[in-house]
């Protein structure tokens, strides 16, 4: 690909890989060691920027559950596609989101951005990270926009 200020930026931007089943990554990629929730925490403590997290999948899970995502930048295109993933399809308990922002492209295209809302009082959300659900169920699993993580999908 020829070198643009964008592809360039694309390249020197440090990117994590989550996998269970890769061993060596590319791209300037590290794969996650250990547990995901433990690494995505501590990359948010540093200083540097933003992170982004592209696609949708079983990592959102996992993010979502240990309140690692700050915002959800959804892009809204003017296509209609009959089948894939749901952005939530694995998430039992349907996220409380606030939407905090719009912005309208000249192509139709709106980019959606939601942040978490506060729980409600008694709800699976409002729960701490790893103790019990009060209806039986099991828990559920649940990422701030310059380095990268990538999961199994899309956004």
């Amino acid at each position: 690909m020829a070198s643009t200020p964008f592809v360039d930026r694309m390249n020197s931007i440090p990117k994590y890989v989550a996998s269970r089943t890769l061993t060596e990554a590319t791209w300037n990629a590290t794969i996650i060691p250990g547990e995901v929730a433990e690494f995505v925490a501590d990359l948010k403590r540093q200083p540097g920027g933003t992170i982004v997290k592209y696609g949708n999948g079983p990592l959102d899970q996992v993010l979502m559950e240990n309140h690692l995502i700050d915002e959800f930048h959804l892009l809204l295109t003017p296509v209609a596609a009959g089948s894939g993933q749901h952005l939530f399809e694995e998430i039992h308990d349907a996220p409380r989101l606030s939407l905090a922002d719009v912005r309208r492209f000249a192509s139709g295209v709106l980019v959606l951005v939601y942040t978490p809302a506060p729980a409600v009082t008694g709800s699976p959300a409002s729960r701490q990270p790893g103790s019990p659900p009060s209806s039986g169920q099991a828990e559920n699993p649940l990422a701030r926009s310059s380095r990268t993580a990538s999961g199994a999908n899309t956004q």
